[in-house]
């Protein structure tokens, strides 16, 4: 089993080669398993930095068309109030699977984009924060999964002050993104929403979203039980240097 199957590796770098994707990056949990080979991922998250409205979506959607024909289906935009609230997913039939594809737009990034494997992707340094934001408003255990690995590397401390450091960048109206309409979802001033997943919910089909929520880790990595115990050490260790108390487990 790979993190990354053929397929999906295929479709990255195919959609990449596309003008009108040419200023995307690849993020999400797929970013991740391509770094880490951690879990198996099966969908397409790209992010632009800026704003590319109704008239930069319907040219992806014209090149996407062109290049895969029938094979890719239900191109939409589930939340579209205008050109900056505004996002596309569509889905790309591979042999008997459907990889669902996410766009989304105006995600600043603070670091230069790495090639990993011939993939342009997110930086670690951009990816973290907004695995906080994602993971505070949805309670996914997939992106408590994906903290515990990125917090391997940066801590959670120095990852809640580049968040804190990017809301104070990039906190003008022209800044925010689809996430901004469901309210403040903010792990510094409220960090039990780090422990939030502990209380999952289902999402809105109108955010982006995990088409599975089982993790598949890979053999030889963390399983979940694992990972989630570490995640759970280190929002204890963000306590304590904040000089709060930690919250006793979360009822289900």
């Amino acid at each position: 089993m790979k993190a990354v199957d053929d397929n999906l590796f295929k479709t990255i770098c195919e959609l990449q080669q596309l003008p009108s994707l040419k200023t995307s990056v690849l993020g999400g949990g797929t970013s991740l398993a391509i770094r880490y080979s951690h879990r198996v991922s099966n969908d397409i998250d790209f992010f632009f930095p800026g704003i590319i409205g109704k008239i930069g979506y319907e040219l992806v959607r014209k090149e996407v068309e062109a290049f895969y024909g029938e094979a890719v289906f239900a191109i939409d935009y589930p939340c579209d109030i205008n050109d900056q609230f505004l996002f596309q997913r569509f889905f790309i039939r591979r042999d008997d699977t459907a990889i669902k594809v996410e766009i989304l737009q105006n995600m600043q990034f603070y670091n230069t984009p790495e090639i990993i494997s011939n993939i342009k992707v997110m930086s670690l340094i951009d990816i973290g924060p907004l695995k906080l934001i994602t993971a505070s408003s949805r309670a996914n255990h997939k992106d408590i999964y994906d903290l515990d690995y990125i917090t391997d590397h940066i801590s959670l401390n120095e990852l809640m002050n580049l968040l804190k450091t990017r809301r104070e960048l990039y906190n003008k109206p022209e800044h925010q993104t689809i996430f901004d309409q469901d309210g403040d979802f903010d792990p510094i001033n409220d960090p039990e929403l780090l422990l939030k997943f502990e209380q999952p919910s289902k999402g809105s089909n109108s955010r982006p979203g995990h088409s599975n929520p089982r993790i598949d880790f890979i053999e030889g990595q963390k399983n979940w039980p694992s990972a989630r115990s570490s995640w759970r050490r280190k929002v204890r260790a963000y306590y304590n240097s904040i000089g709060k108390e930690f919250p006793g487990i979360q009822s289900v």
